[in-house]
């Protein structure tokens, strides 16, 4: 036995506390025999006897009373190192269980990243690397996993990868990378011509699921190390084409990485493509599958795999190839507001209205009438935001498919909100400066109280400022406001100290090529605009940002 004889006054007492109370109590027994034994035999048999019984449980004790007192500073580095020497040691099985558990990472962050990714975005790119460098990320929405992406493809030496995603976060990664690696990457469309995708020198090739079929014969071609499915419930449809050609394109593939945001225990037929994917021995057959973990049962309609059955077997066989952490579980690495800036690509007619305002903005360049320019400037403004509400509906679709969240919803204008609110019903509710002061009370209270009610939808200014929205941990800005006091303000609705999730995700949706790049980079980056607002008022903010923009539209 590893531990010496005093250590079994204490075992009997700290498991009872551990059981009944958790780990809190557990410390302070532990603690007790800490300070009555501080000699180094005692404290290194104990570490070495309750590594092997619960090596995750020990460590957050460690960090509990590591600041107690309990340990000098040399035995608190030998700790540490003793931890540290002990995860290394540990088999990979065993490695991968304490990562799910919560344990910290044992890697180190890859140099050729920017930035600082968080503690369980560098577990999860270490859950990866033990499994070979193919596995499902199924964090829940907003805790990075684009970034850990990114991470493993640089930890893991990736020279060419290939990342499939939807449409609307094609340039959401073209971003990220170029924000995280200071590397280009290759946005492929249906008009990209096959030789420049067979022949450039980007590391990283994007394509949105619609047109993976059509350009499946060149992609077949490129020899990539790595494929990355994000948003991967779009190949939960086994006789969609997009599937049989990222089955086909996955085959040879060594490292595979896939992602999702969504739960999917609830359906189980929804993870058969994707397991199948991963192992393609292991999960064979669709129909053994169906009738194991499906419900599979026949009815006057045909075959209903809609149910879930033997779902603790279910999860105990992919335990070790997908991870999943909701926000409460890393809520300790976040910070309390995660921003993320979305680009959005419009349609053809919302870029044809946005040019003709633009080509007559540019005719009254020569004017001074500001009034004029900034009625100009609003017409900008408005055809942007009515571009994304296509793409703001997928957005907030894809944060209500965890059933847990609830999002909300600012804009400059009405209209815009008025068209989600037709899209989710009575999910929904809304404040706009058309509300009643009398209403507003009973419209907060329901999105705040009623499970039912999913989706806040406020105007900037009405809904800004004055009332608590803190039932949901997300925040979608359709457009931006003059001002960037008005965007702090009205994120400040959402983030409370008090609230059961104290980390607050906030997508700010921005058209590419138009205004809205120049406003959001504004915001981003001119801290003297803040000042100005401290200095002078809204107004002194409002103009600053106009004769910017300006200056840079008459470019």
């Amino acid at each position: 036995m590893y531990y010496v004889e005093s250590l079994k006054n204490y075992e009997y007492d700290f498991y009872i506390s551990l059981d009944e109370k958790g780990v809190n109590d557990g410390a302070i027994i532990f603690n007790m025999a800490l300070t009555t034994h501080k000699d180094k035999i005692f404290w290194d048999s104990f570490f070495k006897w309750f590594f092997i019984k619960d090596i995750n449980t020990l460590y957050n004790i460690f960090l509990k009373i590591s600041s107690n007192g309990v340990f000098d500073d040399e035995s608190t580095k030998k700790i540490k190192q003793y931890i540290e020497k002990t995860k290394i040691n540990m088999t990979p099985a065993d490695r991968i269980i304490d990562i799910i558990n919560g344990g910290p990472p044992s890697i180190e962050q890859p140099k050729e990243i920017y930035g600082q990714l968080y503690p369980h975005q560098l577990s999860a790119i270490e859950f990866l690397e033990l499994n070979g460098g193919r596995g499902i990320i199924a964090d829940t929405m907003g805790l990075g996993k684009t970034a850990t992406s990114i991470g493993f493809l640089k930890r893991s030496g990736s020279k060419k990868a290939i990342i499939v995603s939807p449409a609307l976060v094609k340039f959401s990664w073209s971003d990220e990378i170029k924000k995280w690696t200071g590397e280009e990457s290759l946005v492929i469309d249906s008009k990209t011509k096959d030789d420049l995708i067979l022949h450039n020198d980007f590391k990283y090739l994007i394509i949105n699921y619609d047109i993976l079929k059509k350009k499946f014969s060149v992609l077949s071609r490129v020899r990539p190390d790595t494929i990355i499915f994000d948003e991967m419930h779009y190949l939960k449809n086994s006789k969609a084409q997009r599937t049989r050609a990222a089955l086909a394109l996955a085959k040879p593939i060594k490292q595979l990485v896939l992602l999702s945001g969504t739960p999917f225990l609830s359906r189980p037929i929804e993870l058969f493509n994707a397991l199948q994917l991963l192992n393609p021995q292991e999960w064979r057959s669709w129909l053994d599958y169906a009738k194991r973990y499906c419900n599979y049962r026949k009815t006057r309609f045909g075959i209903d795999v809609s149910g879930a059955s033997n779902i603790d077997e279910l999860r105990d066989r992919i335990k070790f190839v997908m991870l999943r952490r909701t926000k409460e579980q890393v809520l300790k690495d976040l910070p309390p507001k995660i921003y993320t800036n979305i680009p959005v690509v419009m349609s053809s007619q919302y870029k044809y209205d946005y040019g003709l305002i633009m080509k007559e903005y540019k005719m009254s360049k020569k004017a001074d009438d500001m009034a004029s320019k900034l009625k100009l400037l609003n017409g900008l403004r408005v055809v942007t935001s009515k571009g994304k509400i296509d793409a703001a509906i997928d957005l907030i679709k894809r944060i209500l498919s965890d059933p847990n969240e609830k999002v909300v919803v600012f804009s400059v204008y009405n209209s815009p909100l008025e068209e989600i609110a037709k899209e989710f019903g009575d999910e929904s509710v809304m404040i706009t400066g058309k509300t009643l002061v009398k209403d507003r009370g009973a419209i907060v209270n329901s999105f705040q109280n009623n499970k039912n009610v999913r989706v806040f939808l406020g105007g900037l200014v009405a809904a800004g400022v004055g009332i608590t929205l803190t039932a949901a941990s997300n925040v979608v800005f359709l457009d931006f406001s003059w001002v960037p006091a008005d965007h702090m303000q009205a994120a400040d609705r959402v983030h409370r100290i008090s609230q059961k999730a104290n980390s607050v995700n906030i997508y700010q949706l921005y058209a590419k090529d138009t205004i809205d790049e120049f406003l959001v980079n504004m915001l981003k980056h001119k801290q003297y605009l803040f000042n100005k607002l401290i200095e002078g008022g809204k107004e002194a903010a409002s103009l600053a940002v106009t004769n910017e923009l300006i200056s840079l539209l008459l470019k």
